[in-house]
């Protein structure tokens, strides 16, 4: 097999992302223990406003973090000749790998993440026909794309090079080449 997909940068974003969850709900039942342990006194409803609400946080960012980190795909390795693909999926201790039919990702679109801001996440969305499982392939724009993926992914590239302005670049000839 062929590995035709990698995302290196979701490992430390994500590893970074669970530290701020931790500490945020360590802090909150920290705050939360204080007004347990003190009571009512001076400043103790305020600690346990501040703990709820750090507690609070760590959950959505924890649910928000299991959305859309369970999906994203840290490899895909394919065998074009035999269809077969491996795909290894972002979990918080390592990683679910799982093997698959080419032809059983599908729906492939073109999506961008954070668009009104400096970092963008661009990202190609694809599903899984039969346990019908997204899987999100979050990319740079800098990176060059294996024509395997491409293949899988035609239209969905297709839209994306129209959209960031590089399949007018490809059509265009090299003005240094001309002379």
């Amino acid at each position: 097999m062929e590995r035709i997909f990698v995302n290196r940068s979701i490992r430390l974003r994500m590893g970074l992302a669970l530290i701020a969850i931790a500490v945020a709900a360590g802090l909150g039942l920290w705050f939360a223990a204080m007004y347990l342990v003190n009571g009512p006194e001076e400043d103790g409803e305020q600690a346990l406003i501040v703990g709820l609400m750090l507690v609070a946080i760590a959950v959505v960012g924890a649910l928000r973090l299991g959305h859309y980190g369970y999906q994203t795909v840290l490899a895909l390795d394919a065998d074009e000749k035999s269809g077969h693909a491996r795909v290894s999926l972002w979990r918080p201790l390592g990683e679910e790998t799982f093997e698959t039919r080419l032809t059983e990702i599908v729906e492939w679109r073109y999506e961008v993440g954070r668009k009104n801001t400096r970092m963008p996440n661009y990202r190609f969305r694809a599903r899984l026909a039969e346990s019908r499982r997204w899987l999100v392939f979050e990319f740079s724009p800098r990176e060059g794309l294996h024509p395997l993926f491409r293949q899988l992914a035609g239209e969905a590239v297709d839209e994306f090079e129209r959209q960031t302005g590089i399949a007018y670049l490809r059509e265009r000839e090299d003005a240094a080449n001309s002379r």
